[in-house]
């Protein structure tokens, strides 16, 4: 019990650090958009790209140890990607591009 119990905790972790490191990046991605050149853009999201990848290994390996199941298709993260909405003011910088949630932002 007390293994599943770390392992969840983990799992909340990794979500709440990918929740963080979004934000982090949306805040430098509007700065990139009002005064860097946009090869700095396309780095900041191939770096967010990185990262919710290593995340949502961590999280599917969690989740395949507390539920036993190694044929387990998705996790939290992926529904969380797809649903967070990016603030207001990133989806207007990037309205041009209809980039509306964080999916979009790392698919672009």
């Amino acid at each position: 019990m007390a293994k599943n119990n770390i392992e969840t905790e983990d799992i909340l972790k990794a979500s709440y650090r990918v929740e963080l490191f979004i934000r982090k990046l949306e805040k430098q991605i509007q700065t990139a958009l009002i005064y860097e050149p946009s090869g700095s853009i396309k780095k900041d999201i191939q770096v967010l790209n990185e990262f919710v990848k290593n995340q949502k290994m961590l999280i599917e390996d969690a989740r395949k140890s507390l539920s036993g199941n190694y044929d387990y298709k998705g996790n939290y993260l992926d529904t969380e990607i797809v649903s967070t909405p990016l603030s207001t003011r990133t989806s207007l910088c990037l309205k041009s591009a209809n980039i509306k949630t964080v999916k979009d932002l790392i698919e672009a």
